[in-house]
């Protein structure tokens, strides 16, 4: 079993064997978690290349952590090492994995030993700003200390600064300046948000951009891969389609309503795609006995989505079938219900 943290007021209790736990609604309170094992598997960055998409940003990845690496190495032959750090910016839309893939790379960074801990911490600005005088600067150094080791993950941190006469919010983003160069190599910050609004922050901070070198860009997924995600959750739901012929109607809706759609939410889009689905599908079993809990039928999927039945659940197999070229292979041959790689993307508050 897996032993469990708590975290309360910013304070930290016990050890955990890759387990977390998130205290939402007190204040001060975030999210942590840590491993005390250290392991050369590679099993985080096994999981990062298996994610779907995300292609610019594991190049990415890969070249940071092949330069944290040469800094080790540099350093243990007595050189010295480049100038880098590891403070970064993780830019893109909502729904495009950028919460699960800091989660993978503090792994990545612990595994590699790169840093000492796999720690991770995830706030937003209402864990860093107080809202008395004086009380700012004492609360996000205090998220700090906590988070040094590992990661801190700073979720919409352009929020953090609310315009120039927020001088609470000002307060937090000039104590973590200050303490994220006088401790870089050994705490890794992500400042994560929308593109535009990152660019903004920037702006708040005159030597923010020389201290956050790294920028992360997180791509929208492309129709493909949104299915090949929808799939995939489903698959994890323990749900089947009842015929090639309704696997096929459940893509082509994804995809008409997809490229329709003005939301780019990404992930989250398509897992509440799957939650209308599945809501219909509880319904259908509820009203017919014959319907399996773990199947699905093109009713569903039109009741669900909208559009055209081409197939009723009563059709076969028969003639026509997806090849692999509907759905690129590699976006989804690796993955196996039976697998202890179960992606992290999918799970909702990882999502963002």
């Amino acid at each position: 079993m897996d032993s469990q943290v708590s975290v309360k007021n910013c304070q930290v209790t016990g050890n955990v064997q890759r387990g977390s736990n998130s205290l939402a609604g007190e204040e001060g309170s975030f999210t942590s978690q840590s491993s005390a094992v250290r392991t050369n598997d590679h099993a985080a960055l096994k999981k990062l290349k298996q994610l779907i998409g995300l292609t610019r940003v594991k190049e990415q990845v890969n070249t940071f952590i092949q330069m944290a690496l040469m800094n080790k190495r540099r350093q243990e032959h007595g050189m010295k090492t480049v100038s880098s750090s590891f403070h970064s910016l993780f830019e893109g839309n909502p729904g495009t994995g950028k919460t699960t893939v800091a989660r993978l790379v503090g792994k990545i960074m612990f595994e590699e030993g790169i840093l000492p801990t796999d720690k991770y911490v995830e706030v937003d600005r209402t864990q860093l700003v107080a809202g008395y005088v004086g009380q700012t600067a004492k609360q996000t150094r205090k998220v700090l200390e906590e988070a040094t080791g590992g990661m801190l993950f700073i979720d919409e941190a352009y929020d953090l600064v609310h315009g120039n006469d927020d001088t609470f919010g000002r307060e937090a983003l000039d104590t973590i300046m200050k303490y994220m160069e006088d401790h870089r190599e050994e705490l890794m910050i992500i400042f994560a948000g929308y593109t535009e609004d990152m660019k903004k922050l920037l702006q708040q901070n005159p030597g923010m951009s020389s201290r956050v070198p790294n920028v992360f860009t997180f791509d929208d997924y492309s129709v493909d891969e949104i299915i090949a995600i929808g799939r995939l959750q489903l698959q994890q739901q323990q749900m089947h389609f009842d015929s090639p012929r309704t696997e096929k109607l459940y893509e082509q809706l994804v995809s008409e309503q997809y490229q329709s759609s003005n939301d780019h939410s990404n992930g989250r889009w398509i897992r509440n795609r799957n939650d209308q689905l599945l809501r219909q599908i509880a319904v259908a079993t509820g009203q017919n006995e014959e319907h399996p809990l773990d199947e699905i039928w093109s009713d569903d999927i039109q009741k669900a989505f909208g559009g055209s039945v081409h197939d009723d659940h009563n059709a076969k197999q028969g003639n026509e079938s997806l090849s692999q070229g509907e759905i690129p292979k590699d976006l989804w041959h690796d993955f196996s219900l039976d697998s202890d790689s179960t992606l992290p993307l999918l799970n909702g508050d990882e999502l963002k």
